[in-house]
């Protein structure tokens, strides 16, 4: 596919606007040696390319006019956005350029998203509340015209209650109880081609425009009444698109990487962990039918399995909430465990080894060998093994000392060492039990999501509800790649106060989800079947060391803005500023790093220091810099690292500058729906609707950092960027106990090698068989390595003085850069960017 300088081909006022905008981008193209950029006005999209540039380079311009082009040309484009509201947002503009479109949307979420384009829609319209004129709702009803049918139920169906193809056939009393006991057929509804409740998927078998997430594409089913056969969108779409267009398509690869990686919330304060919301209902159904369910052998099974994974996250429970030193680095650290982490501590106890790091010696593998075989049945369902009964007492009997006095006895009984002293065989003891407790655990969890499927119907699981833990749909299992180290399911156990329970999570590696984005083009070439031309926008997808953003494809060309932007970016300054508490400078204010209570202390008094008004009434430094930035841009962005972060600061800006309060809002997220209205309380501003921000009052916006790093133009009313400078509270890095990043770095171990044929034949002595060995290894021995990784913050040595690149994946290459550096300079507690 070849394009000449796009050009729009109309005359009117609206195709000039965009004829301007599309010949403001500049395109480069990397020459065929790979060491220059060429400027080019020809674009050839071919396969995969990937085309990278700065904030503000016209990729969404590009975006458009590329989709309009091929649309009157008879071509099918498809576009995948980050979140709902921007391809709602999207297909607004589409529907306004009188290009059919529609959006892909799931059907779980329906009302959430309705909610969130309500708040929206009625923040630029507040004078006309009933003002349902954007395109987007027609695509997001709730609503079932059957419901007015049911005139023996008092309400309307909920959501997902709908019988779309699942209606049946009554007549009488007497014929009802003659149907109970046979099948019946069922019966797809047949209002479905006049049905609000489905109408996007109505609208895509004409559209020649396709919006959706990566969530839709890969969980969305097509509907049984439009195709026969079941298929994933995401399959669809490489079956029909012409041109797949992935807008910041790094954040669309760490999102596809935690589809295929899920973390949950297992148990914690509140009743919203996943355990909690499946007890609830298997209790209900359970007491309902007097147990019926459990005359089916596979059930009860799985019943069997619910009820032990429950008692044994109580007892772990038991352990933690003591805290025994033994168990600090889960208790308050935070770190992930596994059993294979647990026992690997335990195992080099035992033959004397003083850490777990380093290569197991013969000793250390015969004990491993020996946890293995009780671990593959950690309850002695099909074997017997000394370990496997004290695992039953540490679950069923109330008498622990017994049990602890069995596990003393096997631990002195298999040590190889001279001898452990009594406080290591004490705490060898916490840690052993602790680890049976974890494998029992991880054995009947594994076996609940396993059999998922056998209890969804018969315990009202069913319905892909957002309360329920979803899987990747199976129908990848053929075209991604399994986890690098094989599926494994590990837990966390995080405190979010000193006072109160923490909260029990897990995540499960089962798959390589970035593989679907960097083989898109070619996903079914296997069989024969050609795939779409595949376009990869980003302005930060070019980003060095990074695990999760930094996209494996080499990059084909630069989108730049014209050269006067570029000198106007280049006045960009960086500046250093610490704080102390100490008019002597010796004690300074650390926000991030500082736990808890100190933290928000910490955050508080540095918020004091730049807020509070100077000597004999004088303005703030915050005012002072206020006054420095151009007329038209004097407004400033506060980062820190959370929404909860975000209400703190504002709260207590307020309280020490009360003439504050209509002038400082805060970022929240989406879904909130408590504490601002629709159209903003005047105190805070939605995420989705943040680009609405220079028409308020305030001066002041605290934000996330994370949660506004991109895709977002703020601008005023000339299109320039409304704020002049940001303070950056906290440091930019993920958190220390955040398990995303080792998973997005053996992610990116196992391309890298993938794609590395001299590694490959290196490994290959005599088949594939050797290299599959060689290469499961290798990725074991990495994985194991990035569990153990610090994630340690440093300026390295870039001392006080920072530098602005104007290529923004310098600083985020940097950034990751800094995470494997032993920290050298911790007093970075507020950072200034001047622009």
């Amino acid at each position: 596919m070849v394009i000449n300088h796009i050009q729009s081909g109309d005359e009117s006022k609206q195709k000039l606007t965009w004829k301007y905008r599309i010949s403001r981008v500049i395109l480069e193209l990397v020459s065929e040696d790979a060491k220059s950029l060429l400027l080019s006005e020809n674009l050839t999209i071919e396969g995969l390319i990937n085309l990278i540039g700065m904030v503000s380079y016209g990729k969404s311009t590009l975006m458009i006019v590329l989709s309009v082009l091929l649309a009157r040309r008879g071509l099918y484009t498809s576009i995948v956005l980050g979140d709902v509201i921007s391809v709602l947002e999207q297909a607004k503009i589409f529907h306004k350029l009188g290009i059919s479109v529609a959006p892909v949307l799931g059907a779980s979420n329906r009302d959430r998203h309705a909610n969130r384009l309500h708040r929206a829609w009625h923040s630029q319209n507040s004078k006309q509340p009933l003002n349902l004129a954007h395109p987007g709702f027609q695509w997001l009803s709730t609503s079932c015209p059957l419901s007015e049918l049911r005139r023996d139920a008092p309400r309307p169906f909920k959501m997902r209650e709908q019988p779309c193809i699942g209606l049946t056939t009554l007549s009488n009393d007497e014929e009802r109880e003659k149907e109970a006991e046979d099948t019946e057929d069922e019966y797809a509804c047949p209002i479905y081609s006049a049905c609000p409740f489905h109408k996007a998927q109505r609208d895509l078998v004409k559209a020649q425009v396709w919006i959706a997430t990566p969530a839709s594409l890969v969980y969305t089913r097509v509907a049984s009444q439009i195709n026969r056969e079941s298929i994933r969108f995401l399959e669809l779409v490489y079956l029909r698109s012409d041109l797949v267009i992935i807008d910041e398509v790094d954040q669309v690869q760490v999102q596809l990487d935690n589809i295929f990686c899920p973390n949950q919330k297992l148990f914690g304060a509140g009743g919203d962990g996943w355990f909690s919301k499946v007890q609830q209902p298997v209790v209900e159904q359970l007491n309902f039918k007097g147990r019926v369910q459990l005359a089916d052998d596979d059930t009860d099974n799985w019943s069997q399995a619910h009820a032990t994974a429950q008692i044994a996250v109580d007892r772990i429970y038991n352990l933690l909430l003591k805290n025994p030193p033994a168990l600090k680095k889960w208790s308050e650290r935070g770190d992930y465990f596994t059993y294979w982490l647990i026992l690997s501590e335990i195992a080099n106890s035992l033959c004397g080894k003083i850490t777990s790091s380093g290569n197991d010696d013969q000793v250390s593998e015969r004990l491993v060998d020996l946890f293995g075989s009780y671990l593959n049945d950690p309850l002695g369902d099909h074997s017997n093994h000394p370990l496997a009964e004290i695992s039953h007492k540490l679950l069923l009997t109330t008498d622990k000392d017994l049990a602890r006095q069995n596990l003393r006895e096997w631990i002195l009984n298999h040590q190889e060492s001279s001898g452990l002293s009594e406080k290591v065989l004490d705490n060898t003891v916490v840690k052993m039990e602790f680890a049976l407790l974890v494998a029992v655990l991880q054995q009947r969890f594994n076996s609940m999501l396993r059999d998922w499927k056998l209890a969804e119907e018969v315990y009202k699981l069913e319905g892909g509800s957002s309360l329920l833990f979803q899987t990747p749909p199976r129908d990848y299992e053929p075209v991604v790649p399994t986890a690098p180290m094989g599926n494994i399911l590990a837990f966390q156990y995080v405190q979010s106060t000193e006072d109160a329970p923490g909260d029990l999570r897990f995540f499960k590696c089962l798959g390589v989800g970035r593989w679907l984005l960097l083989h898109l083009h070619e996903l079914y070439a296997g069989e024969g079947i050609i795939g779409p031309n595949v376009l990869l926008l980003s302005g930060t997808s070019w980003a060095g060391k990074s695990p999760g953003y930094h996209i494996q494809v080499p990059v084909a060309g630069v989108l730049r803005s014209p050269e006067e932007e570029l000198k106007a970016i280049e006045k960009s300054k960086f500046r250093f500023e610490p704080y102390f508490y100490d008019d002597l400078q010796q004690l300074p204010i650390r926000v991030s790093g500082s736990k808890n209570n100190e933290r928000d202390m910490a955050l508080k008094e540095l918020l004091n220091q730049l807020a509070q008004q100077g000597g004999l009434g004088g303005p703030s430094k915050l005012e002072e810099e206020r006054t420095k930035l151009p007329k038209h841009r004097q407004r400033i962005l506060l980062l820190v690292s959370s929404y909860e972060q975000a209400k703190l600061a504002q709260e207590h800006l307020e309280k020490i500058r009360p003439e504050w309060r209509e002038q400082v809002m805060r970022l929240v997220c989406d879904d909130d729906q408590f504490e601002t209205d629709w159209c903003g309380s005047g105190q805070s501003i939605q995420r989705g609707l943040v680009s609405k921000f220079p028409s308020t009052e305030a001066w002041i916006l605290i934000a996330p950092l994370m949660a506004i790093e991109r895709g977002h133009n703020i601008l005023n009313e000339f299109g320039k960027a409304t704020f002049g400078a940001a303070y950056f509270l906290v440091r930019p890095h993920p958190r220390p106990d955040d398990i995303n990043y080792a998973i997005h770095s053996i992610n990116r171990w196992a391309v890298e090698k993938h794609n590395d044929a001299f590694w490959l034949t290196d490994k290959c002595e005599n088949d594939l068989l050797t290299v599959n060995n060689a290469f499961l290894n290798a990725t074991y021995r990495h994985w194991r390595y990035l569990l153990r990784l610090p994630m340690i913050y440093s300026l390295g040595n870039l001392g006080n003085e920072l530098q602005l690149d104007s290529n923004i994946s310098s600083i985020r290459q940097r950034r990751r850069e800094a995470i494997n550096q032993r920290c050298r300079d911790r007093t970075i507690y507020s950072l200034v960017l001047k622009y």
